[in-house]
């Protein structure tokens, strides 16, 4: 199974993030807020593997 680069994480990450914050926004709703913890999670997770922590 190939190893994915850290940098995906991060780029992923953000992207979820930034895209779910943005419908919360628009929406006046809390619908997406989980997915911008996942985003986060995986900004977290990136920024874990670019260190070599994971």
């Amino acid at each position: 199974m190939a190893n994915i680069p850290g940098l995906v994480f991060i780029l992923i990450g953000l992207v979820v993030a930034g895209v779910s914050f943005y419908i919360n926004s628009v929406q006046k709703g809390m619908g997406m807020i989980v997915f911008v913890f996942v985003g986060i999670v995986f900004v977290l997770w990136g920024i874990a593997k670019v260190q070599k922590i994971i």
